[in-house]
Order: C-alpha cells, then sequence, then structure tokens
C-alpha cells in the first residue's frame, strides 16, 4: 500500500522536479487516445502565439488525495492564445503532456482528447483547460 504522503510525494515530485522537464501540449490531430498510443502517434499545435507549457511555471494546486482516495495535483486555468489568425483554421483536438528526455526521445505521459474540438480561426481565439494529474487509486 502507498500510503497518503507517499501518493503526495509522487506527484508533486513528477511535477515540481528540478531534475525533469514536464511539457503540457496540445495536439491538432483527431486521434483514438488509448493504452497503445505513443508521442509519435499525436501531432503538436502550431497556430500563432502557441507554446507548450512547462510544469514548473505553473502555480499547481495541492498535492492533496481527493475524497475517493485519490492523489492529484490540479493546474489552475491554463489558456492557449492566437495571437493572429492562422493561414488556415486549426482544430485542437485535445491535450497532452509530455516528460522530455534528455536522450534522443520524450515520452507520453498523459492524453486526453476534448468532448468537442476547437477551431482557432481568429486572432484573439483561445483554448482554455485545466488539468488534474495522477487519479490513480492505490488498492492495498
Amino acid at each position: 500500500m502507498i500510503p497518503d504522503e507517499g501518493l503526495k510525494a509522487a506527484v508533486h515530485t513528477l511535477l515540481k522536479s528540478t531534475g525533469l522537464t514536464v511539457a503540457i501540449k496540445l495536439f491538432k490531430n483527431d486521434v483514438t487516445i488509448d493504452s497503445a498510443t505513443v508521442l509519435a502517434d499525436l501531432t503538436e499545435a502550431d497556430f500563432p502565439g502557441y507554446a507548450s507549457k512547462l510544469t514548473s511555471d505553473i502555480v499547481w494546486l495541492g498535492p492533496d488525495i481527493d475524497g475517493g482516495g485519490l492523489g492529484r495535483m490540479r493546474s489552475p486555468e491554463l489558456v492557449w492564445t492566437a495571437s493572429s489568425a492562422p493561414g488556415s483554421p486549426q482544430t485542437i483536438y485535445g491535450i497532452h503532456i509530455i516528460v522530455v528526455d534528455p536522450g534522443p526521445s520524450s515520452r507520453l505521459f498523459f492524453a486526453e482528447a476534448f468532448a468537442e474540438p476547437i477551431v482557432i480561426t481568429l486572432s484573439g481565439d483561445e483554448v482554455k483547460r485545466k488539468v488534474t494529474l495522477f487519479d490513480v487509486e492505490f488498492i492495498p
């Protein structure tokens, strides 16, 4: 069994470790996310003004344990804003989080498709999301 203190420490270490680079990104291809999804399956957004967000730059809420015994960290609302109109509309299908590997490749940590895609067509169009990480239940 992993006690509450251990759950909190695991989540905090992943998101706040100075030894890891973890980035939150948007993807622009329509893909089914499942346990076999890998980073190469996702095409990162590239509309004007888009940039991934480093988890080390975010003031996370937590770590804490929710009412169901799940360890978690929650982000404030994250916003990506188009600085100008893209050459053609760009549909954003979801969000993903990667652990940047200092070696030749990064690893996909989390991916989620939006219930409804968001289309970026004009300057000022936005994608807004909150992220909750580590909804993992540990059963003794």
